[in-house]
């Protein structure tokens, strides 16, 4: 089971684009989502930094290594899995956001629009490009 996310923030570093044994490609990087408050009386600010790694599929994965740099805001929407695997004989776990659309902040830039020729198959990607766990029993990994 997974839970649907929406986060707005930071990338943390640049995008790492890579391509896997089928040709599909897939993309990683870190948003670091600031909240920032002030408790009821006090004239100081409090803050706390949450950090994510966020993975892409398909033609997302490539627009957003073609698009997106270190520093840049975005909103990520998505869900949150559990990835597992061994090191050392040992189980290790982590928290990953799998993005099913980034969008830049237009509140601190502008961009311009350039629309990719339109995809068929699940969720506007062509069925070759549909990463693995989406809308079927397979892992992502």
């Amino acid at each position: 089971m997974s839970a649907f996310v929406s986060l707005t923030g930071n990338l943390t570093r640049e995008v790492s684009l890579h391509f896997g044994p089928s040709g599909m490609a897939f993309a990683e990087f870190g948003v670091a989502v600031n909240r920032r408050w002030r408790e009821s009386g006090s004239a100081e600010w409090q803050e706390q930094v949450s950090f994510f790694d966020v993975k892409a599929f398909g033609k997302l994965a490539e627009n957003v290594g073609q698009s997106l740099q270190r520093g840049d805001r975005v909103t990520v929407t998505g869900s949150v899995r559990q990835d597992t695997w061994e090191k050392d004989g040992q189980e290790r776990r982590k928290e990953r956001v799998y993005a099913d659309d980034v969008a830049v902040s237009l509140a601190r830039a502008t961009v311009s629009i350039e629309k990719n020729p339109r995809a068929e198959g699940a969720r506007g990607r062509p069925a070759s490009e549909s990463p693995p766990g989406y809308g079927d029993d397979e892992e992502p990994f």
